[in-house]
């Protein structure tokens, strides 16, 4: 079925299965999954519903497995009906999205950090260098600043021990020195 062509009916009372599958799939928040579920329970509440009842609750564990991956899979199939215990399993999704986003959390901040100590230890060999040469050479040129502010840690290590032989601050970058 085209889902773009489906005419969707702003009543409740007027609204169809097909549409609230199609609904609960493209649903980005808990409380609209939850409130199309009960939609869809009271749609299969009868006897001759219960078949399709049980194929749509476990396309719907499908679709929560694929939308929340890292979910305890055994928490959700604990649950029978789906589409019955919905104060269940919001409370289950609830803590999903918790412990998702408090992992999210955790690591932004390990990935914060990470590349906070590497800028720390580039930022730290360019001072480095920086001292060697002021300490040899006197006063460092603005366009060797400005090379050691953007050279890589590689070429900062070189340059450290560079120092060691040079004979002056242009001799130390070689060819790549300032730009007349």
């Amino acid at each position: 079925m085209d889902e773009a062509r489906l005419k969707l009916h702003p009543i409740a009372e007027v609204r169809n299965l097909a549409e609230a599958l199609f609904k609960v799939e493209q649903s980005g928040t808990l409380k609209n999954t939850l409130d199309i579920m009960q939609t869809l329970d009271a749609l299969l509440c009868e006897p001759q519903m219960q078949p399709l009842r049980r194929t749509i609750s476990t396309w719907l564990k499908l679709l929560l497995r694929r939308k929340v991956p890292q979910a305890n899979i055994h928490e959700l199939d604990a649950i029978d009906d789906i589409l019955k215990e919905s104060s269940m399993l919001e409370q289950t999704i609830e803590r999903w999205f918790e412990d998702a986003t408090m992992k999210g959390v955790r690591q932004g901040r390990q990935e914060g950090r990470q590349e906070g100590r590497q800028e720390g230890e580039q930022k730290g060999f360019a001072r480095a260098v920086t001292l060697q040469l002021q300490l040899r050479f006197g006063p460092v040129p603005e366009w060797a600043q400005e090379r050691l502010s953007s050279a890589s840690e590689e070429q900062l290590t070189h340059w450290l021990g560079a120092i060691l032989t040079a004979q002056s601050i242009d001799d130390l970058f070689g060819a790549d020195g300032p730009v007349h």
